[in-house]
């Protein structure tokens, strides 16, 4: 029974914890600071198998294995293998989903482009990118995607070359550049597992929600720094959005958009941006006082948890 007291206390302070800081992210407009805050918002809950693991260590104990007729102790067996399940069940479903989306992508027919792969490399100079690869794929259907992570691989589609101008696609690989430099395959996969780990709470789910998200907000903001040329990002959006409502979209790929991302804020960010020279939304005064509270909150939160932990460990131990 302490296991379950102890589990539920800590992972009760996780939650409100994690909801309030949720809620304060409104203050802080620096994507990279969004984007850490989320992360951390994800991996907190990590700190249950502390618990966790205890509750393993005591279950498990001589003493405690005599005294185990008590509904409590099949309580806390049930609640130990539910949440180790859990836990490696969405391990292997991160590594299923990764296997599946190298085995799909090498299936796609490439064709070899040497005037696009110099462009690409072209475009990844300044930003210092050499490790990755490019590959042509014959659809009939919009596709722009950056997918692997020992060699990152940018695919896009020749309906791509056909119906987006030179500028149109220098934006589009531009992007998926960003989402490369940025790290967005593996800190999205990360994530993934995350919420897929503890789906139980629904500050995961938000903040897995509102991270896929603005990735893609994000890379337009850096997209429109360097190329300088908002209209022309806009433009591809729109084009690929436009074929999209018309047809069926690819399974198991990750496109420049979804019908279900907020094309329409996207293009109305990008048609509003007079001065596109910034790499991030400015940070308001609001932001620079509010992004260390959140921080420091945070620390509460972990201080919080081990402190339950701590507990954990004296109570079972007596």
């Amino acid at each position: 029974m302490h296991l379950v007291l102890t589990l539920a206390g800590g992972l009760g302070s996780v939650l409100l914890g994690s909801c309030f800081v949720l809620g304060l992210l409104r203050h802080v407009d620096h994507w990279s600071r969004r984007r850490f805050i989320q992360l951390q918002v994800l991996a907190l809950p990590l700190l249950s198998l502390l618990v966790l693991g205890m509750g393993i260590r005591h279950l498990f104990q001589p003493g405690c294995f005599l005294d185990s007729l008590g509904w409590h102790y099949s309580l806390d067996i049930f609640l130990v293998l539910l949440m180790s399940s859990t836990l490696f069940g969405a391990i292997l479903l991160g590594f299923a989903r990764h296997l599946l989306m190298v085995i799909v992508m090498r299936n796609q027919r490439a064709i070899v482009d040497l005037e696009l792969e110099a462009q690409v490399k072209r475009l990844a100079s300044p930003l210092h990118l050499s490790r990755f690869r490019v590959r042509l794929v014959p659809l009939s259907r919009p596709l722009a995607l950056l997918y692997g992570i020992r060699k990152p691989t940018i695919l896009l589609s020749t309906w791509m070359l056909q119906h987006l101008d030179y500028e149109e696609v220098e934006a589009v690989l531009t992007h998926e550049l960003m989402h490369l430099s940025r790290g967005d395959y593996v800190m999205n996969w990360v994530a993934m597992m995350l919420r897929d780990a503890f789906f139980y709470l629904p500050t995961s789910r938000q903040a897995y929600g509102q991270l896929l998200h603005e990735k893609e907000v994000a890379c337009d903001d850096l997209v429109v720094h360097i190329t300088r040329r908002p209209l022309v990002l806009a433009s591809a959006l729109t084009k690929v959005w436009l074929h999209l409502t018309e047809h069926s979209q690819m399974p198991m790929a990750q496109m420049l958009l979804r019908k279900d991302e907020h094309i329409a804020d996207r293009v109305e960010r990008l048609l509003s941006m007079a001065r596109p020279a910034r790499t991030d939304v400015p940070n308001s005064p609001l932001s620079r006082k509010r992004y260390p509270f959140i921080s420091i909150l945070l620390i509460v939160v972990v201080i919080a948890m081990i402190a339950n932990t701590a507990l954990a460990v004296v109570l079972m131990t007596c």
